[in-house]
């Protein structure tokens, strides 16, 4: 964390300026500034500060954009293709870019996320499409016998 080690590099600062305060400038302050019990205290301080690290370093982490955007996706497929399935729109994961076909239910989610800023790839909503359709038991297509 960029504050705790900010705070440790100023607290040791402190105390080498405090211990290089010349006696004439120590003079000038008088009896009630206390610079060496001053820089006691800030001493006393400096083990907590370092101490701190381990805490930090466990704290949780904040999701990475690309994380919050991946799971937006996912939850806007699942709403999506809900409407779709129920208006009789057939969920199929399909994005092949070399045989020039992309699956209906692709294609609505790659324009609309395009729309709403997650600019994805077609192959990168075959793979939301298809995390959804694990989500969701709802969107899971049930295969029938011909």
């Amino acid at each position: 964390m960029v504050e705790r080690k900010d705070l440790l590099a100023t607290l040791q600062k402190a105390v080498r300026v405090l211990n290089n305060v010349s006696p004439d400038l120590d003079r000038l302050f008088g009896v009630d500034a206390d610079l060496g019990g001053t820089r006691n205290k800030i001493r006393e301080l400096i083990p907590f500060v370092e101490a701190s690290e381990t805490r930090v370093a466990a704290l949780p982490r904040a999701r990475q954009q690309k994380e919050v955007q991946n799971a937006a996706a996912v939850e806007v497929a699942i709403r999506v293709l809900r409407i779709f399935k129920d208006h009789g729109g057939r969920i199929s994961a399909t994005a092949d870019i070399d045989l020039n076909y992309v699956s209906d239910a692709v294609t609505i989610l790659k324009i609309l996320g395009d729309e709403f800023g997650l600019r994805f790839s077609a192959a990168t909503w075959r793979k939301i499409v298809a995390a959804a359709r694990l989500q969701a038991d709802d969107l899971k297509q049930v295969r029938t016998a011909p």
